[in-house]
């Protein structure tokens, strides 16, 4: 699930937003090649909050080239409404690695080590978080699973909080990661603010990881932080 929860100061309020809150507009094919393909699309959120009405561009450009395990999505958020707004934005990762829907065998990696527990990962240390598809023993998970593993980038904005979770709303680093299909990995961005006429850009890289049996770690492509 991908959100943002509006702040809005001078009222107290909070608007949880949905993606399917958004009004879709259009969508473009940027560019389209053997080697690349670029295509966007641009949505908008009005909120009819008492007294403090809301307008909202959201932009949203996809890119992937030929050859590469990962592609590149960045989100623009801009305020062309009259009022300023505050806001939390999440982008959340349900990643079902292996076998679609189910959960099981998916623990938690970086570049240093595996998450077996619900824990937070600091975005100043690292650049990526990722899930991989071989069994967690804390759950009481025997190696017997597919061995794929995925990766989320952080390239432009890093996130506030970064954490593994059973569950979108809790860390408890005393739970091991065990949920049957909802082992997820969440990306926060806390206090985030836009005056009228400004905007604001995330850039992610969402892509598969090889497994390094000399690491004893999965270990991700090289992203190309251009765009």
């Amino acid at each position: 699930p991908e959100g943002v929860l509006l702040f809005l100061k001078s009222l107290c309020l909070f608007l949880g937003i949905e993606p399917w809150d958004w009004k879709y507009i259009k969508s473009n094919v940027i560019k389209s090649s053997g080697s690349e393909v670029i295509i966007e699309s641009l949505h908008e959120l009005k909120t009819t909050a008492p007294g403090y009405p809301i307008n909202l561009l959201m932009r949203r450009t996809l890119s992937k080239k030929a050859g590469d395990d990962y592609f590149k999505i960045k989100v623009e958020i801009s305020n062309v409404g009259k009022n300023p707004v505050f806001y939390i934005y999440t982008f959340g990762d349900e990643p079902w690695v292996g076998e679609f829907g189910d959960s099981s065998g998916d623990v938690g990696w970086t570049n240093v080590g595996l998450y077996k527990y619900e824990s937070y990962v600091s975005p100043f240390v690292h650049n990526f978080a990722g899930f991989w598809d071989i069994g967690n023993e804390a759950a009481k998970e025997w190696h017997n699973f597919s061995g794929y593993a995925n990766f989320v980038e952080w390239i432009l904005n890093r996130p506030t909080i970064v954490y593994f979770s059973n569950s979108f709303t809790e860390v408890n680093e005393r739970n091991p990661l065990d949920s049957k299909d909802n082992r997820i990995l969440n990306l926060l961005w806390i206090d985030q603010e836009l005056r009228p006429g400004d905007s604001k850009s995330y850039i992610l890289a969402l892509g598969m990881a090889q497994t390094d049996s000399r690491k004893g770690l999965p270990v991700k492509p090289v992203v190309d932080a251009n765009y």
